[in-house]
């Protein structure tokens, strides 16, 4: 894979970001799995709410809209980590037919994890989909981190632009 190719990519990127979003972590069991997945089957499939679960090594990971965290009331108790107030920030990559698929070029996810990271944005969790890169951070640091990566996505949309 060359250079331009994820030059190429990166400026194709679309950009989008939401505030007001709660992270909660719970030791996995039952009960939680079980209130995760009423509150899911309420979401519409078409929505473009914000809801992600992440199960791992005996925890699940509940991300939110602030909105929806009431509806994890009768187990927060049994949150082992709450946050509010956190944001997602969103990279999508855009269908176009002359690249690869963003899952199919090294580098493209650290190119945005690292550019955050040079800007002193410190990253709370990461959710990825074949198209998509969601980064989590905390609803402070979100419009400096829309900034930052915008500004990179459209100097990468220039530089395609020159060598067109």
């Amino acid at each position: 894979m060359t250079a331009y190719v994820l030059s190429k990519l990166i400026g194709y990127s679309r950009l989008s970001m939401k505030n007001d979003i709660s992270y909660l972590s719970f030791k996995r069991s039952d009960e939680i799995v079980e209130a995760i997945n009423s509150i899911a089957r309420g979401i519409p499939r078409d929505s473009d709410e914000v809801f992600f679960v992440n199960q791992g090594g005996g925890t699940i990971t509940v991300i939110c809209e602030a909105e929806k965290e009431r509806l994890l009331d009768s187990v927060r108790n049994q949150a082992v980590y709450y946050r509010p107030r956190v944001g997602v920030l969103s990279i999508q990559e855009a269908h176009e037919e002359d690249v690869p698929a963003s899952i199919e070029v090294p580098g493209l996810y650290a190119y945005f994890i690292n550019r955050l990271a040079e800007g002193g944005i410190n990253i709370l969790d990461l959710i990825s989909t074949r198209t998509q890169l969601t980064v989590i951070v905390a609803e402070d640091d979100l419009t400096s981190a829309f900034s930052l990566l915008s500004d990179r996505i459209r100097e990468h949309r220039r530089r395609g632009q020159d060598l067109a």
